[in-house]
């Protein structure tokens, strides 16, 4: 979903169209995404966010994430109460939460650390470093819904996940294969886990 909102922003910034306009054709484009994923509710929650992040952007608003996420999880709770239980919910707003902590915790560890300022002028290692913290905050975030669900989460798996490109997609295939012989997988584990590893892949 990042992605795809990284990519209608672009587009209308080259295209240099008004703020209006933008605003109704990256919400368009978002929408359109929607559609052709089948309307999965993980998709919906994050085209849902990815709405309210543009229209704050729109509005000229100051952008405050927690208060999108926890918006978008209220809203999707008032409808369906059960969804609270639901691994997919878990997972989706466990995922958003942890990297959202994560970026924080480590703005305040920069803030400190000139060593690390340096570093960061440099737009590859500043590059590596974000992606090294969402990746980490993402783990973070879904470690114990997987543990839980899934009985276990291979160690593998999570130091390698925090090497992002290319180790992360290795760790992802081998915990996929990993979960498919374990007694908890079934095919609605197989549906949310196939979610979550594209999710994972795409940093969203």
């Amino acid at each position: 979903m990042g992605f795809v909102l990284l990519v209608l922003t672009v587009l209308v910034k080259i295209a240099v169209l008004p703020k209006l306009y933008r605003f109704f054709f990256i919400t368009t484009g978002l929408l359109f995404y929607l559609g052709i994923s089948g309307g999965v509710i993980s998709v919906m929650r994050a085209v849902s966010m990815a709405i309210l992040y543009t229209y704050g952007n729109f509005r000229e608003k100051k952008i405050l994430p927690w208060s999108i996420v926890g918006f978008t999880a209220f809203i999707f709770l008032f409808i369906d109460p059960s969804q609270l239980f639901s691994l997919s919910f878990q997972l989706s707003f466990g995922a958003v939460g942890g990297i959202l902590f994560m970026l924080a915790q480590f703005r305040k560890l920069i803030a400190n650390n000139e060593w690390l300022q340096s570093l960061r002028r440099h737009t590859s290692f500043r590059w590596l470093m974000d992606a090294l913290v969402v990746s980490f905050g993402a783990q973070l975030g879904t470690f114990l819904p997987i543990a839980l669900i899934f009985g276990e989460n291979t160690r593998m798996g999570i130091c390698c996940e925090s090497g992002d490109y290319p180790s992360g997609r290795i760790s992802s295939g081998y915990r996929f294969d990993h979960f498919t012989h374990t007694s908890n997988y079934n095919s609605f584990g197989k549906h949310l886990w196939l979610s979550f590893l594209g999710r994972i892949i795409s940093h969203e």
